[in-house]
């Protein structure tokens, strides 16, 4: 999540335990914890001069924060803070004044002294302890960036874990892969609306653990978008290394920015899952977002608010006209346009209950 940020250009600054939450969802009866990052209130872009403008949570914030200086290093800094307190349960430096945090030569010492004794008093593995001294320099310039500190053996090692552990979900995101030209194909051949629908249903669904594990296998460098090589690279693999004639065009539709890269949420909406596609509650809260004036019809003016065009946007004009001859939506037209199994399957139930109440043969029900 960090990584993201990072490459954005922009910093969390405010990192600690209490800003991770787990969205749990049950499936059976089994809990499933999907961790978050949150609370990006003291998010900026990079600052150096940010003197009078002191923010963070003291325990957390790094050296130079004290002095103004607002960079990626402090969030490696209050990574590794947050790693010692998990760790160890205790805190990094307790009760110290930024006055002393900011005295590189006495803290320096303090930090050495905390790390070595924790490593013996919580029996701390070797590989752990150095990740810890690498995040936690004093001087910026020395610490790891998080791309590096991704990559250090203590990550990795659990990495190679987790492949192990999630065959399933690995064998899921690599059949997602091997199919996604075809995927987009047909997803270029949609309505507008419709595409414009699956973004919106990304934005108040679950991400699935294979999409997401998908996305990341493409992005290998973990900066929360993809580019037209990552395409490529990945059908050098599944493909004997043969690039089909329409990878531009492939890779245009997933562009939805049109800034030269894929971003994680137009790509979760090309593999958007035929169950979350034909679930009504999330056809009916996607819906009302479009609806913008609940008066149960979609029409361009509703689509003009939600994308922040005018009023008589040609654009939002064309992507209602082109499913609608007269220029509005209905839920049902919507139902039919995003999961037309749906309203056959609701037919179907509908018939049945029907043949119930009329007493008809259990058996043709």
């Amino acid at each position: 999540a960090l990584q993201c940020c990072h490459a954005q250009y922009r910093g969390h600054y405010d990192i600690k335990p209490e800003n991770f939450m787990f969205k749990r969802e049950t499936q059976g009866d089994i809990a499933h914890g999907n961790l978050k990052m949150v609370d990006l209130g003291l998010s900026s872009a990079f600052d150096m001069h940010r003197k009078h403008r002191v923010s963070g949570t003291t325990a957390y914030m790094a050296p130079e924060f004290w002095s103004g200086v607002y960079g990626p290093e402090g969030d490696v800094w209050s990574c590794g803070v947050v790693l010692f307190v998990m760790l160890t349960g205790t805190p990094l430096l307790d009760d110290i004044s930024p006055a002393t945090v900011k005295r590189e030569i006495r803290v320096r010492q303090m930090l050495r002294e905390r790390v070595l004794s924790a490593v013996t008093a919580y029996n701390i593995s070797p590989v752990a302890a150095d990740l810890l001294m690498q995040m936690l320099q004093h001087d910026r310039h020395a610490r790891p960036t998080i791309k590096e500190a991704l990559k250090h053996p203590f990550n990795t090692d659990g990495y190679e874990l987790e492949r192990k552990l999630s065959s399933v979900e690995r064998d899921q995101a690599a059949e997602m892969l091997a199919k996604l030209p075809d995927t987009v194909r047909e997803v270029m051949q949609e309505p507008m609306l419709k595409r414009v629908a699956r973004l919106i249903m990304v934005h108040v669904s679950e991400v699935s653990e294979a999409a997401s594990l998908a996305f990341r296998m493409l992005d290998l460098h973990g900066y929360g978008e993809l580019s037209i090589s990552a395409l490529e690279d990945n059908q050098k693999v599944f493909s004997d290394g043969r690039l089909p004639d329409d990878l531009d065009e492939i890779f245009e539709a997933m562009d939805l920015n049109r800034d030269g890269y894929i971003s994680y949420r137009a790509f979760l909406a090309v593999t958007l899952s035929d169950d979350i596609r034909c679930d009504s509650n999330i056809l009916g809260v996607t819906f009302r977002i479009l609806d913008t004036d609940k008066d149960g019809f979609i029409g361009h003016t509703d689509l003009a608010k939600v994308f922040g065009h005018g009023p008589d946007s040609e654009v939002c004009s064309l992507t209602i006209s082109e499913v609608s001859p007269d220029s509005k939506v209905s839920w049902q037209s919507f139902m039919q346009l995003l999961a037309p199994e749906l309203i056959v399957a609701n037919a179907l139930l509908q018939h049945c209950m029907q043949l119930a109440e009329t007493k008809a043969d259990k058996r043709t029900c």
